[in-house]
């Protein structure tokens, strides 16, 4: 497990557009998968950070945790026990989880990475959301370089680890689908005016060619319906 000692400059509370704020929370009735927290009607997929404060003002995260069930007072965590980071560089601990360490729900959830059909719909979202949206160039540049043109949620997911991103935005048809990047779980769908009814695939971007690689069997060549191929991906969550 990945533990990365950081300053208290996380424990600032951040709020996005749709009223995720970042909360914290001290987490009780610890196993070695679980603990409660003291918040009811959550939403299933919903993540955050587990951290232990010293008494010197700096912080450790020691894991990440998503909620997996609540009810109207509690609800309860289960930790990810995944590399929070990607950096072999940063020093790793062997302290635990304990009762009265934080869970800080929401972490980062204004960074965001938008895949939207067509440029119009990408810049009414950028201009009615004020998250720290990702430029995602970056994405299909990475796509790109990797000779792949049909993303899926695994690389969605990786990409966002890498770079720290904690939710997804996905534009379709008239809805945006907020994801948390960690569990991707839609923790909301938002209903949006959509004018242009275009599509670019993967998504919109101006980087241009994107293919698979020619070795590559057992992907799609390319996407052949915007729409239906991020549907089936939401499909399960």
């Amino acid at each position: 497990m990945f533990k990365i000692i950081f300053s208290i400059f996380f424990a600032f509370s951040l709020i996005n557009a749709i009223d995720f704020k970042q909360e914290n929370f001290k987490i009780s009735n610890v196993t070695e998968d679980t603990a409660v927290i003291n918040i009811g009607s959550l939403i299933i997929g919903q993540s955050g950070i587990v951290v232990h404060n010293f008494k010197n003002n700096q912080s450790i995260i020691l894991t990440s945790a998503s909620v997996t069930s609540t009810n109207e007072k509690t609800s309860t965590i289960t930790f990810l026990h995944d590399d929070i980071i990607k950096q072999d560089s940063i020093s790793n601990t062997n302290l635990n989880v304990a009762n009265n360490d934080t869970f800080v729900l929401n972490h980062m959830y204004n960074v965001t990475l938008l895949i939207s059909p067509n440029f119009q719909t990408y810049n009414n979202i950028l201009k009615t959301h004020s998250n720290n949206f990702i430029d995602s160039e970056l994405f299909s540049a990475s796509l790109k370089i990797n000779d792949n043109a049909t993303p899926t949620k695994e690389d969605i997911q990786d990409f966002a680890k890498a770079n720290n991103i904690a939710t997804i935005y996905i534009a379709i048809k008239n809805k945006l689908y907020i994801i948390d990047s960690l569990t991707f779980k839609v923790i909301k769908v938002k209903h949006i005016n959509i004018k242009d009814q275009s599509t670019q695939v993967p998504f919109y971007t101006k980087v241009l060619n994107i293919k698979n690689s020619f070795f590559d069997f057992t992907s799609l060549s390319q996407i052949e319906d915007y729409d239906k191929y991020y549907e089936n991906m939401l499909k399960d969550n």
